[in-house]
């Protein structure tokens, strides 16, 4: 009966697994772009206390190819207790450019900073990153060309920039593949994970499914939430775009501490998902990885039967996970290590059974703040 059950899991995830590399074949294929989008496109860029990155991105934005009269940029200050704003203003060159104050004590929040953004922007389309990255200079020419009236949403990539330790490319590794996996989710016509780093989407649409407003309590799920949301609508297209000039690179965590919130502050939205299916899915997952140590126990007090299927689902897992990796080899890695990708798959396993539990159950500070989910 116990055999049964870690079997039944681990078949999901492996057929969860297996549809993704099918959908990801597809990653390549040319969409149906438009050549005359004559929306105007709103930029949105929130920060907090990001004083050492900002310059970085305001030189990236200035580098944008894209008519200046068909699109505004918005950096919407959510609350920031140092210099970034006054280092903006003293640095915008550009009239398309402007800077927000979003100043509440108690609606904080990156959502409601955004939100407030977007109800005093102009355009009907907008695009999303965050203050600590850099866009690529056909990053609104590319994205624009994917939305016809059907689509209300465009989810792009997000990729760390390549550094030389173990630490930082451990985590490329880790993030590309929750970048691919979101992708093929997407493709495959099950949208369920995007990064607000790299997104667009209308703002009718927002509005129509409400925005933010029935989750500006969590610290997490601008992106994600939102994208599920206009899913659940049925009547919009969302699309993955692919495209090595419209990726968006941000840094690394510096400190295993760092990453750990950060992957916390993910997992923390997981229950607040509106599909029940998804929120059943997702706790199947879990129960994958959390079958690992079990797994382990079993086969050393019980039956060494379970050590031989904790070799086999870690060898499939293995395989697959390393197959959806080779999709992104060309765009998300300068250089593709497949030797980091053993040590990556052990490390997996823990870290998902320990966000997991803390995302649900745990607290952790972000930005400064502390917050319970």
């Amino acid at each position: 009966m116990i055999v049964s059950i870690f079997i039944i899991i681990s078949s999901i995830y492996f057929i969860f697994l297996f549809k993704v590399i099918v959908s990801l074949r597809n990653i390549n294929k040319k969409h149906a772009y438009q050549n005359n989008v004559d929306e105007y496109i709103s930029v949105i860029i929130p920060f907090r206390n990001e004083s050492k990155n900002i310059l970085k991105n305001l030189e990236s934005i200035y580098k944008l190819c894209f008519d200046k009269n068909k699109y505004e940029v918005i950096y919407i200050d959510d609350n920031s207790e140092d210099d970034t704003a006054l280092k903006l203003k003293k640095n915008i060159k550009e009239d398309n450019i402007r800077v927000l104050e979003y100043k509440n004590d108690k609606l904080k929040g990156k959502k409601n900073a955004v939100k407030f953004a977007i109800n005093n922007c102009k355009g009907e389309l907008i695009f999303t990153t965050d203050a600590d990255c850099i866009v690529q200079k056909d990053w609104l020419k590319e994205t624009v060309r994917l939305f016809d009236k059907e689509t209300a949403f465009v989810s792009g990539i997000v990729k760390f920039s390549d550094k030389d330790s173990l630490w930082n490319k451990l985590q490329q590794l880790e993030f590309s593949g929750l970048v691919l996996v979101g992708g093929g989710l997407i493709l495959a016509g099950y949208p369920t994970i995007c990064n607000a780093a790299n997104l667009a989407f209308r703002k009718s649409v927002f509005l129509e499914v409400g925005g933010f407003d029935d989750n500006l309590h969590l610290s997490s799920g601008d992106d994600e939430l939102l994208m599920q949301k206009i899913a659940l609508l049925k009547k919009y297209k969302i699309k993955f775009l692919f495209n090595k000039n419209t990726v968006v690179s941000t840094h690394p965590n510096n400190t295993l501490k760092d990453f750990y919130y950060q992957r916390v502050r993910w997992a923390s939205k997981g229950f607040h998902y509106q599909n029940p299916l998804l929120i059943l899915f997702l706790i199947t997952i879990y129960m994958f990885f959390l079958s690992f140590p079990l797994l382990f126990l079993l086969g050393v007090f019980v039956n060494k039967i379970y050590i031989g299927i904790f070799i086999f689902n870690f060898l499939i897992k293995f395989i697959l996970e390393r197959k959806i990796l080779l999709f992104g080899k060309d765009v998300l890695f300068n250089e593709f290590n497949a030797g980091l990708i053993v040590i990556a798959e052990v490390l997996h396993i823990p870290y998902i059974i320990i966000a997991g539990f803390m995302g649900t159950f745990g607290k952790f500070r972000w930005k400064g703040s502390k917050h319970n989910k």
